[in-house]
Order: C-alpha cells, then structure tokens, then sequence
C-alpha cells in the first residue's frame, strides 16, 4: 500500500514508534505493530498514522513535539488512543510505550488532545469467524470453540498458543514455529468474573476489573499492571500467556504465588488444577503438558482484614521488566495486631523460577509476632542468597532489595508502584530573553514537523530497493577463523573490495575481516536478498569457524595493566607542579563513567544505486563527505563518481557521524558487485551491538585547596575505552581533557589523557564527544574537595568559577561572564525531607562548552543559494538535518536577509553534488557554519540586486528584472572560522582550540527511595546563555532534550557487556533503557539570559546543541546530596564516598548504607560496570 509513515524502531514492541490503533468490538486499542501478525487482525480495523487525527498531528506540530520525527508517527497514535478512550484512562500513563530521544519528553506530554477523540471508522468487523492461513513455513490457526483449540494442541503439540504475541514475535526474530493457534475468538477464554480469568483476557481488561472492587489481592494486582509493560502490551498480551512463559522475573507471577492462586489446565481428556507455587518448575517450564493450555487462572479473594502488597524494582519506572519483584499477604489475629495468623510470599528475579521464600514464611509464622523480628530478615537474606556470578547480575543488590521489600511491607509503605506521579500540566518552561526579531520570531515550527507528524516525512527506509543486504559479524574479540558460505547465499567479503583498509581518521580497521577478528560485531562479509528478512536469514546460515583464539582485552583496567594504548598520552598543563601547590586539604580518588547508546529511533540505513560510471547513495548520515570519500575508496573510484545525498535522518548524535560510513560501504560493495540498487538497514540489536557508543571513562585525581574555598592545584588522568580501532578516540580525548576543568579557575594544573585499545566494539562519537566525561570527573573532584572542607558543594564551586580575563589551561581567553542568577538557588532545607525511606537532595552545576571542531581543517561549510524569478529561494548547505532544526534556522537566516516569509525559502537535501568537501554535521557548529555560508550567498546575491532596489518593490520583481539582464542569481557561501580562533598545537601548547563558550548552569532536585534505590527528579532548574537565539522554541527544545539524554547518561543508561565475549548485552529497548516520558521532571523551568550577543556566530547567537548534555549531572549530584544526608543522618561514615556513574537504582541502594547493606555487602561496597 505503500504507508511508510509507520516506523520500525526495535522490533520487539519497547519503542513505540511502529503503534497503529486496531479497531474491534471491544474497543480501540494501541498495539505494536512490529508484533502484531497480520493474522491476528483479520476481520478487525487498523489505523495507522496516515489516517490519525490532523488536528493531534498539528497540536503535536505546533507544541514543537517533533524533532527528528522517528518517534513522532507512534506517538501521534497513542496520543489518538488515549483521546479516544479517556473514558476508560484512569492514569497518566498512556505514552508509557512510546520513547523519543530528541525532545525530553516536556513538549509532548504539553499536547491537549482533550476534543481530539473521535474513533476511526470501521466497516464492519469479521474477527468471531474460523481462520487456518498457510504459508511457506507455518500456519495459522484462529479457531472459535475451545473444544477445537484442544483439539488442534493434541493434533499440534508443539504448536505456540498465541494471545498477543508480545513474547513469541521477538522469538520469531531468531526461530520459526511451523503451527499458531490463535486465542482471541474462543469466548470461553474471553471470559472474566473475578476470582477467575480467562486464558485469553488480556491484562488491561484484567487491570480495569482488579480496580474494580475492594479486595486488597485484586487491587494489589491493579497496582502491579499500572507498570507491567505498556499500555500497547497490556492491550493484547494475557496473563495466561505471561504464566505460561514462566519468566523468572515475570511481575504477575509472584503475585499468584503470594495470594495462592490456581492455575486451571485442560486437554482434550480432562481438566486439572495446578497451585501457582507448584506450576513452575524450571527456568521458563511448567507443571504443563504439551497437550495442555490454561483455561482459566483463580485467584482466590481475601479474608477480611488480609493486608496484600507487591513490589518491583526496575531500572527505569515505565515499561521495563523487574531486577526483582515480590508479593507479600499478611493475616493478622483480628483481637491481637501484633500476632501473625497466615503469612505468604513470592519472589522473582532471584532463582531461576518464580519462588515462594517458604523457610521465611515458616519463621514468620512459627514467631507469630510482627513487625517481623530481625531473625526473619536473616532467614530471607539466607533463604535467597544468591552467588557473585547469579545469572542477571547485581546479587548484593537483588538480595538486599528483597530484604528492603519486607521492611517496606512491615512498616506499612507502598512502593513506587502505588504512587503514581501526577502532573496537571506537565512541564513548565520560562523563556526570559526577549523574542527574536528575526523572521517568523522566536518560536517558527521546526520545517518538517507537519510531515513528520503525518508520516509523510521520507527517510532512507521508507525508499525502494531492488535487492537488501545484512552483515555477517564476528563472535569472538580476538581469534582467527574461516567462514563457510551455503551455496545459495550471496556473499561478499574482503576479496571483493578495491581497497579493504578504511578508517574515520587513520585507516586501521578492514571494511570486511580477513582472517582474524579482533572485537565482536566485526563484519566479515555482506549478504544480499530480495528481502530484508531474507537477508537476515541468509547472514545466519554463513558459517563463522574460530581455529586459535587469542587472550582479549576489554577493560580500560586490563588495558592499563597491558599497556594497550593508541599511541603516548596527551598532556595539557598550567602552573607549577603539584607537589609545590600550596594547600589545606588535599584529597585523591578516582571515578569511572560508563558508555551510552546513542539509540537514535532511526537505525543506521543507506540505499546504494549504481550509476552508468559510479555510485549514487541515499544514507542516514552525518557525514555525507566522508560516506562518499570511503565508497569510492572501497570501490577504486574517484570521489567525483560517487555522490551521497541525505534528506533527513532519524536521530543522530554523533552515532552516525563516522560508523554509518562503514555500515553504507558494505551495501556499496555489494551493489557496485551486482548493478543493481542494494539496501541495508541494521536491525536494532545489530545497531547497538557493532557501532558503538560514547566512550567509558575512567578518571584518577590529585586535588588541593584552601581554607579560603580556593582550588590550588589538580593533577588528573584520564583513560577512554576506544575499542579495537581508533575511530575518532583521540578527538574526543582531546576535549576531554579541554573540558577537564569545566568552569573553574585552576592556577596549577596537568591533566594526561590515554586511549585504551580494547577488543571491543570501537567507540565513537557522542553528543559532547569526550566533554561530559571530562567534565564529570573534574565535578568529582570540586565535589570531594567541598566534602573535605566541610563546605556547601554550590558555594564551592561559586567560589572557583571564571572570571572575565581569566585564562584557562589551554591559555585561552575568558571573553564572557558565567552567569549563575538566583533562579538557581538551593531550595530551603525543610523542604529536602518528606518520609523516614525517601530523602530529597538538591545540586547545581555549571557547563562551559567550548564551541569549535578541535581539528582546525573541519571548521568550515558551504552553502548554494538560487533565487528564482517569482521571488522564491532554494538553499542547500553542507549540513544534515536530524531533528535539531538546522534547516529551519537557515531558513530564518535566508529569509531574514531578503526580507520574504518563511514560506518563500525552501532547503534541498543535503547532497555531495551541490556542496562538496562538507564538514560531519557535529560539534554543535552546524548553525554557525552552515547559516553563515547561507547568509554569505544571500548577501552576495543581494549585492547583484541592488541596482533594482530603487524601481523594483518586491524581491519578485527584482529578480526577474535581474535576470532579463543576465545577472547570476545563484550564488555559493563559504564560512570558515577565523584563523586565530580554532586550532590548538599540542606540540607547541599554542594556539585557540575554541572560537567561544556556551555556558549555563543546570540545578535538580531529586527524590530517592533509601530502601529501594529508586529515584525520580522533581525539579529542575536550567540557565543558559545561547546570546540572541534564532529561534528559542528549537533551542529549548534542544536543551531539554540534551538534559534528559545527561540524565539518562549519568543515572540510568547502563551498557552492559559480557566479561569474556566483550559481546554487548543491552541490544534493545528491553534491556537497555533510556529516559521515558514518567522520568521527566515534575518541573522544568528553562532561561535564556536576555539579550547577551555573541559576535562570533550568526545574528549574535550561540551554539546549543551539546551543551546543555552536561547539566544533565546535576541530577546525579543530586542524588549524592541525598545519598550524604541519609549516611549523615544515621551513621557515623566518612562524609566522603566514592559514586560511579551511572548512577543507577543499585548503585544509590547500596551506598544508603544500614543494616539491611551490612548483610550482604562491605560499607564501601562498588558495584560492578563495563568500563
């Protein structure tokens, strides 16, 4: 049908952004797409974005809720869902599917769809009758009594029964299964009279009526579906089904476990009951035969007076699967509350199947006393002790929060999830400069908003291709194998390339391996189908043979203890020596700081169509100058025969500045091999899995100060996690090390920066490549300095901060006042306490971003400017837009200088034919660079019309006036920035690395749960200085979404790896987890400083792109805030700690450290990460 609008984000229902509605007598429901066979929709409607609401998609729009527009097709649909059954709504909890990367969520949830609720249209629907579908491998049964789905499991034992496919659709992705039996028109399965459930009643028909009464069992249930995955996932996955998977950390399960649920199963022979606790038997099996299904579950109510409670522990709030959750149900004696008459639990997460802690419940019942008394908490820690190398991890933590969920339960408080965060609106945003002059003002709609709203917007999926092609990868970080290729594969590898050696900087990785890998997730070669799926099956069957396997480095700590660097250490220092510093205090430590995913909603893609003498590409990258550069090198064709062109990109942030290049290289080959277009597009896991991400750090410091709260010296080293190839390590090291002061006056200092070589996945470029990680480990230090003080950290680092005149390290110039105004002040302290388990803390901190590309040759952009006889411009610039507004703010520039409507300027794609030898779209330098170049060609096509300005009024006029007398009316624009304001010699120690600083400050204000770890931010606080915007509505909504994507950096993204493999774990949306709508602060208040100009950039504004990325750690300070006040308040510890980043749920549970910690871990307990 060719409705593209609907986008595949993950493939395995965590993103959201493939919703569409589907329509059926019960209702209209939001569903992931990407799981939903098309089967299951036979005889039902479906809505997709391109028949949703105009009017939510121009108040999504017009709320400024798109950016790169990936994410913005799903949300769109969830929003329509929700209009349309607010009826039903009862929490604010109907976008707890969706993810977006760009925006921070603030705009979106801004969005009023209140009159916006009409339902689509449906014909009829045909859903009650009996289907059978057969393809090629499998077939589909929808049967419509539950005698016929007994009898099609005898005749099928194997067959998957199927309700909603949430679990068996991201199977499908790695297996097949040659029958399916359909549940959803068996009536008898439909069925739901509490206290029994059907085994097709899906969990938010389950929801709805666990609400509906009193019973503290089935409300207890409520609570725990209001957070059991997503509102799309809850819409048509069964409880049945999630029993039936027997995950050990199902949320639902221990839950039956506790309240003594039974489940009914049936064949074609007979009926039976199996008690919850009895059914699971293994990991992921049963008490059930093959023959078997669950016809209904019974949860018994509860006795009068019963107390029932459930937890879970998560590493993000909203859709996310349980580190551990449990049940607990208490009965005490109705004439004595203090004596325990029955008493059950349910545990998961802690062994491999859901578990009742049966020795605890007997100790319990035989002391008959409660609260429980301490012997019991030993009895649990005992009962579900767990080993350091538990399957899952963190087993310090997981036992303690078992322990912490009995005290919860024994002292009467609810968890997070029987207390919802409520907002009316969400988000609050103060502007405070003044609006932009410029054209449209300061709030113009990003230009591709509408289209991306409508799933009108193109991206280089959407387009067509004659033939799809799928890596095959390495599996081993350091080994020599052989590949073995069936004979009806299509194979390519490095005997079919010109020139194998590429590299972003240095050409030190092979296109395609040879013989011998060196990291997982190495291609050794590329297989091409007529189909994606195809492809992706056929890279599967190439066989990958490992002969000799080679000791693997994988840590910045194994790489420091072999020596494994790319070449010596950089070196930046200032002043005298260390040990001549005067001081007061000194302090030492060190500190790591994981990676990140960008996960970017739009993997990595690129259409690759021989030409008569070349290639033409069609890619999703930053970097169109460098795709084309490395095609024709892996090809043996000149650049001029190779032209790459981006229309719009689904996210970026720095993931698709040099990586892309090698993914489009691999189609190119390919296509260059056949003549004929080849297509590829890495599945999410593939993505996240071999293009790496922002590079873990680790920092060691030596710090002084003084009484007088002045730092004296630092002398610190930094270490990155490159990966097996350089990439562009050293340049994010270079900033980081540029950044390793942040804003604060240092006289004596030395910084030293090595790059690891590791056997992992090579690093890449991040927003602030390098910047942030430099910057936190100097807020590390300025924090422990206050700390040993005994200062307040904020008055600290107001003490130290630059000043106008200032020099920094690197000896340049500080042109500009950090402004830290009142709005960021600390909040009383009566208002940082609420509850004996939750404590507040607070933090502020500055950013000085410096604002260059540190390679002197990339500060450069062009642009091509036309102006047309009736008065309308087209522009193409050198930059690519990926949801930051670029095009829209050169829009404004253009149309500024002719004085036309924005409606009268029209940007083309980015395209290596029009502007050549293009800078990456990075570094926060796009506006100044590309804006500039547009703004040169205008003026100088101005220049050409100024003979006309007296006797033509309008630019029409002039124009066609002009060009009757064979005046040019196009023109090319070129900016560089000056000589003396980019560049810096390391050798020499001379030179400007920055043309200017953008600068701002950022303050939190956070909530932990001490028993839990569980956080969330109730307020935050950002001021920058971004000089005269160009448009303030983009620029803030750059700064919330740099903010959130800090916050999810330093508190809550945590790459995981495998310790011998170095294989990446977190490879989707289910394991890895960015911030999600629930995690936006409860207030958000943004201040642009009125009017402060900046004659170094465009109309005197300033760069905001990564910038703001760094406030996001004021979150993290926050939570150390807190976490200091509660080892303050009730122990007599140091009140200095060592906290690395992120700073996760484990990581605040095991530093609010009590008596529940001292059983299991060592006061100054580190968890573990993949540094």
């Amino acid at each position: 049908m060719g409705l593209t609008g609907t986008k595949l984000g993950c493939g395995e229902g965590g993103c959201g952004a493939c919703t569409v509605i589907v329509s059926s007598p019960d209702g209209h429901a939001s569903v992931n797409s990407c799981l939903a066979p098309l089967c299951s929709v036979d005889g039902l409607g479906v809505t997709t974005v391109e028949g949703s609401s105009e009017e939510i998609q121009r108040k999504l729009a017009e709320a400024h809720g798109s950016q790169c527009g990936a994410c913005t097709p799903g949300f769109v649909m969830a929003l329509q869902a929700k209009a349309i059954n607010k009826a039903e709504e009862k929490k604010n909890h109907h976008l707890d599917g969706n993810l977006c990367r760009c925006t921070g969520y603030r705009s979106i949830l801004s969005v009023d769809i209140e009159e916006c609720g009409a339902p689509p249209c449906v014909p009829e629907f045909r859903n009650s009758e009996e289907l059978e579908v057969k393809g090629k491998a499998s077939t589909w049964h929808r049967p419509t009594t539950l005698a016929r789905v007994l009898a099609l499991k005898r005749q099928f034992p194997d067959a998957k029964l199927i309700t909603g496919n949430t679990e068996v659709g991201i199977e499908m992705r790695t297996r097949s299964y040659a029958t399916f039996i359909s549940l959803a028109a068996v009536p008898e399965l439909g069925e739901l009279r509490l206290p029994s459930i059907g085994g097709a009643v899906t969990l938010a028909k389950l929801r709805e009526a666990a609400y509906g009464g009193t019973d503290p069992g089935y409300l207890a249930m409520g609570r725990m579906l209001d957070w059991f995955a997503s509102t799309q996932i809850r819409n048509v996955a069964s409880l049945a089904g999630n029993v039936a998977t027997a995950s050990p950390i199902s949320d639902m399960n221990p839950l039956l476990v506790c309240l003594e649920a039974t489940i009914v199963l049936a064949n074609c022979d007979r009926e039976r009951r199996v008690l919850a606790r009895d059914f699971f038997v293994g990991y992921r099996k049963t008490a059930m035969d093959a023959d078997e299904i669950i016809v209904r579950i019974e949860v018994p109510e509860s006795s009068p007076g019963c107390l029932v409670e459930a937890y879970k522990q998560c590493r993000r709030r909203e859709d996310d699967i349980s580190i551990v959750c449990c049940a607990f149900k208490l009965k005490l004696d109705e004439g004595n509350n203090n004596k325990v008459v029955h008493f059950t639990t349910g545990f998961g997460g802690m062994a491999p199947t859901t578990i009742a802690a049966s020795k605890t419940e007997a100790r319990v019942k035989k002391n008959m006393a409660w609260p429980p008394a301490w012997d019991a908490y030993e009895a649990l820690k005992n009962e579900l002790w767990l080993p350091p190398d538990a399957p899952g991890g963190m087993p310090e933590y997981r036992v303690t929060l078992c322990c912490s969920f009995l005290r919860k339960f024994a002292q009467g408080l609810d968890s997070y999830t029987t207390v919802p965060r409520r907002r009316t609106r969400p988000l609050v945003v103060v502007k405070s400069s003044s609006s932009s002059s410029r054209s449209g003002g300061g709030g113009v709609m990003h230009r591709s908003a509408l289209l991306q709203a409508s799933g009108k917007a193109s991206y280089a999926d959407d387009l067509p291709s004659e033939l799809h092609a799928a890596l095959v990868l390495t599996t081993k970080p350091h080994a020599n194998f052989k590949v073995q290729v069936p004979a009806n594969v299509v194979f390519f590898g490095a005997a079919d390339v010109a020139d194998n050696r590429i590299g972003a900087v240095l050409k030190d990785e092979e296109l395609f391996a040879t013989t011998k890998a060196t990291s997982t997730g190495q291609p050794i070669g590329v297989v091409v189908a007529a189909s994606h799926k195809a492809a992706v099956e056929a890279a599967r069957s190439v066989k990958v043979i490992y002969a000799e396997e080679f000791p693997s480095i994988l840590s910045i700590d194994e790489a420091i203890e072999a020596g494994s660097y790319f070449g010596g250490p950089r070196e930046l220092r200032a002043g005298v020596d260390f040990e001549e510093a005067p001081y007061d205090v000194e302090v030492s430590g060190d500190v790591y700081i994981g990676g990140q995913e960008h996960f970017y909603l739009e993997p990595n893609s690129s259409i690759c169509t021989p030409t008569e003498e070349g290639m033409k590409i069609v890619s999703s990258t930053q970097n169109p100058t460098k795709t084309q550069i490395m095609v024709a090198s892996v090809l043996g064709l000149p650049a001029a025969k190779v032209t790459c062109s981006v229309k719009r990109l689904g996210g970026g942030f720095g993931g698709k500045e040099t990586r892309s290049c090698f993914v489009c290289c691999a189609a190119a080959v390919a296509a260059h091999k056949l003549n004929r277009s080849v297509k590829i597009t890495l599945d999410r896991d593939v993505d996240m899995a071999i293009t790496g991400g922002r590079h873990p750090f680790k920092g060691t410091y030596r710090a002084k100060a003084k009484k007088d709260m002045t730092i004296t010296a630092v002398d610190a080293t930094l270490y990155c996690n490159a990966g097996f190839s350089l990439d562009l390590s050293q340049a994010v090291m270079d900033r980081a090390i540029f950044h390793s002061e942040n804003a604060y006056r240092i006289p004596n200092f030395r910084v030293r920066g090595y790059c690891c070589k590791t056997n992992t996945p090579s690093n890449t470029a991040f927003r602030g490549f390098g910047g942030p990680q430099g910057m936190f480990v100097c807020e590390t230090w300025v924090d422990h300095l206050a700390r040993e003080l005994g200062v307040d950290p904020t008055a600290f680092r107001l003490k130290n901060l630059y000043k106008v005149g200032d020099r920094t390290p690197y000896g340049q110039l500080i042109e500009d006042e950090i402004q830290w105004p009142s709005v960021v002040a600390r909040p009383p302290p009566l208002l940082l306490t609420q509850h004996p388990h939750k404590k507040r803390g607070w933090a502020a901190l500055p950013v000085k971003f410096g604002i260059a590309f540190t390679s002197k040759f990339l500060n450069q952009g062009g642009a091509l400017v036309h102006l047309y006889t009736d008065g309308s411009l087209l522009v193409t610039h050198g930059g690519t837009e990926m949801g930051q507004g670029l095009h829209t703010k050169v829009i404004q520039v253009v149309a500024d200088a002719f004085e036309v409507p924005l409606e009268d300027v029209h940007v083309e794609e980015t395209a290596t034919d029009k502007v050549a030898n293009t800078s990456p779209t990075a570094a926060s330098m796009s506006t100044d660079l590309y804006a500039m170049a547009a703004l040169d060609a205008s003026e100088q096509i101005l220049e050409r019309l100024r003979p006309y300005d007296a006797e033509a009024a309008t630019l029409r006029d002039r124009a066609l006036k002009a060009h009757l007398d064979r005046v040019d009316l196009t023109a090319h624009g070129f900016h560089v920035v000056p000589e003396d304001r980019c560049g810096y010699d390391w050798d020499t120690r001379k030179g400007q690395p920055f043309n200017y600083f953008t600068s701002g400050v950022g303050a939190a204000e956070v909530e932990i749960d001490v028993l839990t770890g569980d956080s969330h931010v109730r307020k935050v606080d950002v001021v920058m200085d971004l000089g005269k915007s160009i448009n303030e509505a983009i620029d803030v909504g750059q700064i919330e979404g740099a903010f959130a994507q800090g916050f999810g950096l330093f508190t809550m993204e945590d790459v995981a790896r495998d310790d011998t493999s170095g294989r990446i774990l977190t490879t989707g949306p289910g394991t890895y987890k960015i911030p999600s709508a629930n995690d936006a602060p409860l207030e958000f208040n943004i201040t642009l400083l009125d009017g402060r100009g900046n004659k170094h950039a465009v109309h005197s504004s300033r760069a905001v792109g990564e910038p703001p990325l760094f406030l996001g750690a004021s979150v993290f300070f926050a939570i150390r805030d807190a976490i200091t006040q509660v080892r303050r308040d009730d122990h007599d510890h140091h009140p200095y700690f060592t906290l690395d980043s992120p700073l996760t749920a484990e990581r605040i549970r095991m530093a609010c450290v009590d008596d529940i910690t001292a059983l299991v871990a060592p006061p100054d307990f580190r968890a573990k990460g993949s540094f």
